[in-house]
């Protein structure tokens, strides 16, 4: 059984890491938008949406 998975998706990653790197990717872009004073509710669900959509299709084709 392999135990490097990722633990927000289950994908392969590398020994040692936790998260691969579209997950944390994703962590990042949120916690900026969710730290932002200025954000409001519907800005940070359109963010969110947009950054899942965007990953998920990233990865589809390969390009992370």
């Amino acid at each position: 059984m392999n135990d490097n998975r990722c633990v927000y998706c289950g994908d392969i990653i590398p020994e040692g890491r936790m998260v691969c790197p579209i997950c944390e990717h994703q962590q990042i872009k949120m916690g900026r938008i969710l730290q932002s004073n200025s954000a409001t509710t519907e800005e940070v669900k359109m963010a969110y949406d947009f950054i899942i959509k965007d990953d998920i299709e990233e990865k589809a084709n390969g390009e992370v």
